[in-house]
This record gives C-alpha cells, sequence and structure tokens, in this order.
C-alpha cells in the first residue's frame, strides 16, 4: 500500500489505508453499534507524560503523530498523522478533519436537515443560520471515542480544557459531565464539541461519547494485555528519543503504530459482543455500552430485582453455579416467567 497523502480536508503529513480485514471481525463494535462512528485513538511523544496540577498531561511540543482507527457500519480505516517539530500543535480541528475525510472515503453522503439545523442549535446555543453558515451541509453521526487512558491523548490536543470540563458533576451540565479517575476519561452521556477552525471560518459540531478501555476491564490488565487477546503484538517507542529520529522512525514504519488503536477498537468490539450477548439472554432490557464493567453487574442485578421471586427457580440457579460452576445458568431461563402465589410474598419478605 502505498502512502496517500490526498485530502480535501486534512492538511498535515498523513497516511490512510482501508482495513477491510477488520470490518468482517466478530469483534468490530460497528456490528453492534449501528449508525454511529466508532473512533479509536492515541498519540506518541518523544517524552513521557508530567503532570499539572494533578493531571498528568503531555506537553504539546513533544507530540510526533496522532493515530485513529474509524469504523461506521462495518466500513473500518486507519490514519496516521505526523508533525514537524516546527508546526503547530495537534488541535480539535485535526480530529474533525480525519472524521469529514473517513466519511468522504467510505461514500457517507447524508446531510443535516432543517430539524437537524434546529437541534444543533439549541444543544450548542447558537442561532439556527449560524449552525447553517458554520458546519456546511455534510451531516456527522454521532461518535463513541475509545483509548486506553483517555486522559493521557485528549491532552495532547490544544485547548483541551476549552472542550473536556471535569470539575465535580454538581458544578457542571449534567450532559457535559466527564469523570476523570487516573486519567481514564469517561462520559455517561454524549458531549457536544463545538470546534472551530484555524481562521474561525467553519466548525464542526460533534458530539462524542467516551469510554476508557481501562474503565471497561480488569486493574490489572493493561495494554499489552488486552492485545494478546486478538493477537496483537504492541509497538513501543524509546520515549528519549530525538524528535526528529521518531518522526522519521514513525513514517517510514507507519503500518506498524496501528496496533494500540486496533486494540482499543476490537476490545471495545469485545465488550459490546458481550452486552449484546447478555441483552439477548434476557438479563437486561435495553443493550447500553457501559461506562465501566461493573455497571454490567449492577444492569444485570436491577433487572433481576425487578422480576417476582420464585423459590424454586432461584434454588435451581444457586446449585447450577455454586455446584457445577455452570456460567450460563446466569441467564435467565424461560421458567422465571412466574406469577405470585399467596403466601409468597410474606414469605419473600421474611
Amino acid at each position: 500500500m502505498t502512502i496517500d497523502n490526498k485530502s480535501k480536508y486534512i492538511s498535515r503529513k498523513f497516511y490512510r489505508r482501508l482495513m477491510t480485514e477488520i470490518g468482517n471481525n466478530q469483534y468490530d463494535p460497528t456490528k453492534y453499534i449501528k449508525d454511529k462512528i466508532i473512533i479509536s485513538v492515541d498519540c506518541l511523544s518523544t517524552k513521557k507524560i508530567v503532570k499539572t496540577n494533578e493531571v498528568k498531561v503531555r506537553k504539546l511540543e513533544d507530540i510526533v503523530s496522532q493515530q485513529f482507527l474509524l469504523g461506521y457500519n462495518g466500513k473500518v480505516m486507519y490514519y496516521l498523522l505526523t508533525r514537524e517539530q516546527t508546526d503547530s500543535p495537534f488541535d480539535f480541528w485535526d480530529l474533525a478533519m480525519v472524521i469529514k475525510d473517513f466519511l468522504q472515503q467510505i461514500g457517507y453522503e447524508k446531510h443535516y436537515t432543517a430539524i437537524d439545523y434546529e437541534k444543533l442549535a439549541t444543544k450548542f446555543s447558537m442561532k439556527v443560520d449560524e449552525v447553517r453558515k458554520y458546519s456546511g451541509k455534510l451531516k456527522i453521526p454521532k461518535l463513541i471515542m475509545v483509548g486506553y487512558l483517555l486522559g493521557d491523548t485528549i491532552s495532547s490536543y490544544k485547548n483541551w480544557q476549552s472542550y473536556i470540563d471535569t470539575s465535580k458533576l454538581e458544578n457542571q451540565d449534567k450532559d457535559k459531565y466527564v469523570s476523570m479517575y487516573q486519567n481514564a476519561l469517561t462520559s455517561y452521556n454524549f458531549v457536544p464539541f463545538s470546534i472551530a477552525s484555524p481562521d474561525y471560518k467553519r466548525r464542526a459540531f460533534l458530539e462524542i461519547k467516551l469510554r476508557d478501555n481501562i474503565a471497561l476491564t480488569s486493574a490489572q490488565d493493561d495494554l499489552e494485555t488486552l492485545a494478546k487477546m486478538f493477537d496483537i503484538t504492541i509497538t513501543r517507542n524509546n520515549c528519549d528519543e530525538k524528535f526528529s529520529s521518531l518522526a522519521e522512525y514513525i513514517w517510514k514504519n507507519h503500518q506498524k503504530f496501528s496496533d494500540s488503536v486496533l486494540t482499543n477498537y476490537m476490545y471495545l468490539g469485545f465488550i459490546s459482543k458481550q452486552v449484546e450477548d447478555i441483552y439477548n439472554a434476557g438479563l437486561t432490557d435495553r443493550f447500553i455500552l457501559p461506562a465501566r464493567l461493573s455497571e454490567l453487574g449492577d444492569r444485570i442485578s436491577d433487572h433481576f430485582f425487578q422480576m417476582p421471586y420464585n423459590s424454586k427457580q432461584v434454588k435451581k440457579v444457586i446449585d447450577d453455579i455454586f455446584l457445577n460452576d455452570n456460567v450460563e445458568n446466569y441467564l435467565r431461563p424461560q421458567e422465571y416467567k412466574y406469577s405470585l402465589k399467596k403466601g409468597e410474598l410474606r414469605k419473600w419478605k421474611n
């Protein structure tokens, strides 16, 4: 595959590749999450992250490249963007332009309707005419962004603090709430991003839900452990390498640096598949991608809590789980559909 450096949207030096082999994989998250862009992100820098006011961040001038893996309804592409040391730092406009280029490459042609403009104007507190003027016609689908310790990657974008607010929930709009714990970023709703172009003549209106894989796995599982699930080997660079040397190495070996974004993308697909299986088995009422792994257990417990008590079924489930160690019996069987008889409610309460 030769390097493709032509794009209507991307102004930086970049490489892109269609990942047809991922679109056919059972762990492609777009098999389970329809009509939304799944975007896995990561970055590479010459130096390690530093602490600023108890939040770990990367110095913008040390960021060499940004990696993206994007998927939409079975179509998946990998992007690598690089910069020279004298270039301007990466910002969210770079992210927005990669998204628009991806949509163009896969033949996506949906346009905003009058109702869409009105909804955007309400969400972003702007006039409808202003939204029309700045956004253009291409309707950008909602996005789910995934990474491992997303705070590390998000902090590699210029002015990231103006988009991500991790203050306490009671101090801000619930729809924009983003939690950060040990550099893991998570949002429970789609967070609005109004991203201006460098000349402020255009805007990209994005709605992004943040999913951090460190919150969707065991605390003991690092990125390398997740990668082994999919036979992927993580490439690690020397953080103390000179900027020019690392930039040259990344560019010459551009295909090698898809491993981290591919791992995060596939793991989100793995989680999505489990959630769909749980939903199809009747353990939850809705298919919702969790923010944290513990949330799945809470949903299952809550679902069963709402069901009528059946003493025989409870005994059967307990015996199967603890005597036969059969995890499949966590799933709700058909005979659990049961109406309370006289006296059973009193027995349950006692």
